[in-house]
């Protein structure tokens, strides 16, 4: 086999996902799990001569459109990696051609993908056929995809097609079939430039397209824009084309038209013809290097463990929008599950790495939601509220996308009841502003943004609640949790308690910057219309709010939770995770005790230090034996609530599930997309549960607790205007604190006050367990 092109750039193998046979019922999967991307725009891993069955994927950050579809969805772009080869007579195709060996590798590290496959045909013929693509990262309008082709038995005779494929589609969902959510207005061809514009039906964006390839054979180099070439190849000669592509949209542009837009993308690939494929490549890596610097968590001794949470950040990362159109979608813009829709698995679940790590990354996906506030209000007046109601499914404005049909765990189609009722989320994004604002203490922001958002979503909540005269509480009725197995049912418990906590904080910081007296806060007062009145309801509204517990401390899913039917959990799959019991559907999920996913228990994972342990242990315990983890949501959350209580083994155990969901293809749905809310709950395991790293009552707080397989996690983060280095040992915890500001920093470890020096590194012996996921402390 002839010698892998790219070996001298391919990085460690702690950072490679690797894909080292061909199998067709896989193919899916793989194009989601090898997904390249930017954060500007992402492309699914499918391979360049796009096999039968393949599906591939392009997609833009906060590009949607509506045509022909339930409500409006991510639209899938037409695709730039489209390369057919035919060689003496039969297609170089996964499918077509029997394959000899195959090699595909996803360097996380460098945001490459590279590919080895020796095909052979009919006359037992092989062919040598290597890859190489990249999105850049330095300039997230280029792409570059190099081949390599080398007949090794015969003289072959090569036909190569490569054009921008303008059939791509979005899959059909339910009745709908597939769709096109776009036309072609503009073709053009010149010999050093390929250019073709489209336009989506509904919103009118275009998006321009100007490419060219390069080829290198026989010691010859000539660029062309041809669509169909001929080639004549001796036996071990190798032929290479490199195709260059600059992709641009009209939205969040400046200019307006088809000939703006076309010379923004002819004028990409002109600096990038220049810079050439080295020095694209060359930046390109210095970026991913950089990003890596700050994101990386070391973890040892288990690489296999180290691979997965890169996976996960990985993923994260190049999903993440470089501005505020728009935010990460559920699963990613590697798929189109979920039609690419926005909910709040990005506030509580994928935030917090952002916060910690890229702020500015953060502060982005906040001010999407503040950009969509217009909608969101006109969400809550629509139902009959006030302040703002955040869309449960949100596209790029913020109208609520939440379709009326879907398909239920069996299959069955059924009526989706959570647009109208899963209020929850009016408080998850205050909560997710006030937790990148005590991270960063960034008040201009909040001044900006933030404090808008904590003002209108106390606003609905108030308006939200009713009022028991008889008891003289408050109450939420008509609402889906988090476990959206029970439809419509009252007061249930994160619900509430996320409610409560929004009016309480936001009257805390209403009274902290009115007592600032900055003129912009003042006006903002004004323009919102906000009374003295107003404010003072929300104390009385959150101090009527009471979470409902048994006798022996049991918090109360929702009312009359306690009074439904339990069912023991007597099957499990194949990863030791609860199955429904085989006499009930999941129609009668609400007649039982048996939860969808994490509910009540993330009250504790949200707010640490709001119940005392041992309440939060029994409560853990309790829930465990009731939830399915039907969710990709459920096991990162009920981890590290497990992690926090002591149950150490069961919590482990969890993490591994979550950890592996998309690497491994647990929930059988990966083809559709990166379980988004997953990834960023698996970084928030190891960063709040293993290191123990959070920030309670303003205070950084470090209580490592490491499994007992691992000997030690090192990583970067940040908080306000400082850089942390943190090592976390066996029986040290190192940290090194850097800021161009402060001089010193206060931190609690192990419940202890200490002071940290900028540039000195602090160690610190630690008292706690290391903790033997069995169960029992080592």
């Amino acid at each position: 086999m002839i010698k892998d092109k790219f070996e001298d750039i391919i990085s460690k193998e702690s950072w490679i996902i690797r894909e080292t046979s061909w199998d067709r019922n896989l193919q899916n999967v793989r194009e989601t799990q090898f997904t390249l991307g930017n954060g500007y725009l992402c492309s699914r891993g499918v391979l360049e001569e796009i096999p039968y069955d393949a599906q591939p994927g392009t997609f833009i950050s906060g590009l949607y459109d509506e045509a022909g579809s339930q409500v409006t969805e991510i639209v899938n772009l037409p695709n730039p990696i489209n390369f057919k080869l035919i060689a003496q007579g039969e297609k170089i195709d996964a499918v077509a051609m029997d394959i000899v060996s195959h090699n595909r590798a996803l360097d996380m590290q460098k945001g490459v993908l590279f590919r080895h496959t020796l095909y052979q045909n009919a006359k037992k013929e092989r062919f040598d056929y290597q890859s190489f693509r990249f999105f850049s990262m330095s300039d997230p309008h280029i792409g570059v995809m190099r081949i390599h082709f080398t007949p090794v038995d015969a003289d072959a005779d090569i036909i190569v097609e490569t054009f921008l494929d303008t059939s791509t589609t979005n899959r059909g969902i339910l009745s709908e079939g597939k769709k096109r959510h776009f036309e072609v207005t503009k073709f053009s061809q010149t010999k050093k430039v390929s250019y073709t514009c489209i336009k989506t039906f509904q919103k009118k964006i275009s998006v321009a397209y100007a490419r060219f390839i390069t080829v290198e054979h026989k010691n010859k180099r000539f660029t062309t824009t041809e669509k169909f070439m001929r080639f004549y190849v001796k036996k071990g000669e190798t032929i290479t084309f490199t195709k260059t592509f600059a992709i641009h949209a009209s939205i969040g542009m400046d200019f307006k038209g088809k000939k703006g837009i076309e010379a923004k993308a002819l004028a990409s690939l002109k600096k990038a013809s220049k810079k050439g494929f080295n020095g694209l490549l060359s930046e390109h890596i210095a970026s991913w290097e950089k990003i890596w610097k700050m994101a990386d968590i070391d973890v040892k001794p288990d690489m296999n463990i180290q691979k997965a949470l890169r996976f996960n950040m990985y993923h994260l990362i190049i999903s993440a929008p470089g501005d505020d159109r728009s935010s990460i979608p559920a699963r990613t813009l590697s798929g189109e599950g979920y039609r690419g829709h926005i909910f709040w698995d990005t506030e509580i679940f994928m935030l917090p790495f952002f916060i910690h790590v890229f702020p500015e990354k953060a502060k982005n996906m906040l001010l999407y939601r503040y950009r969509t506030l217009p909608y969101a209000r006109r969400n809550a007046r629509e139902k009959g509220y006030k302040g703002t109601l955040y869309a449960w499914e949100s596209a790029d404005t913020g109208v609520d996308t939440t379709p009326d049909w879907h398909r239920d765990l069996d299959g069955k189609i059924i009526k989706i009841h959570t647009g109208k009722m899963e209020h929850h989320i009016a408080a998850c994004v205050p909560y997710a502003v006030d937790n990148y604002y005590t991270v960063t203490g960034d008040e201009q922001f909040m001044l900006d943004a933030g404090l808008e958002i904590l003002f209108e979503t106390a606003r609905f909540w108030a308006s939200r609640v009713q009022y028991n005269k008889s008891r003289d509480t408050y109450s939420i009725k008509h609402v889906i949790g988090p476990d959206e197995f029970h439809v419509n049912v009252n007061d249930n418990a994160f619900t509430n308690y996320m409610a409560r906590w929004n009016l309480v904080r936001a009257t805390q910081l209403c009274r902290s910057f009115q007592a600032k007296k900055i003129r912009k806060f003042n006006n903002m007062i004004k323009r919102i219309k906000l009374r003295e009145k107003e404010i003072a309801g929300w104390a009385r509204i959150s101090n009527r709010m009471p979470i409902r517990a048994n006798r022996n401390g049991i918090v109360e899913e929702f009312s009359g939770y306690f009074k439904r039917k339990y069912f023991h959990i007597t099957s499990y799959n194949d990863n030791l995770m609860p199955m429904i019991p085989k006499n009930l559907s999941p129609r009668h999920m609400k007649m039982t005790q048996f939860s969808k996913q994490a509910d009540t228990v993330m009250i504790f994972t949200l707010f640490p230090d709001s119940y005392p342990a041992h309440h939060k242990r029994r409560n853990f315990v309790y829930y465990d034996i009731r939830t399915l983890h039907m969710s990709s949501l459920s096991p990162s959350m009920c981890a590290l609530a497990g992690w926090d209580v002591g149950v150490y083994s069961k919590a482990y155990h969890y993490f591994i599930i979550s950890l592996y969901a998309d690497i491994e293809n647990k929930h059988g749905n990966t083809f559709e997309g990166i379980h988004a809310a997953a990834s960023g709950g698996n970084w928030q395991v190891v960063f709040h549960g293993f290191t123990g790293i959070r920030v309670i009552h303003d205070t950084l707080t470090f209580k490592p607790c490491l499994p007992a397989a691992l000997k030690s996690i090192t990583l970067k983060m940040r908080y306000k205007d400082w850089t942390l280095d943190v090592e976390v040992g066996k029986k040290k915890l190192k940290i090194l604190p850097h800021s161009n500001k402060s001089k010193t920093l206060e931190v609690s470890v192990e419940g202890c006050m200490k002071k940290l020096k900028r540039g000195v590194k602090s160690v610190f012996e630690l008292t706690g367990e290391i903790i033997n996921t069995c169960g029992l402390p080592r």
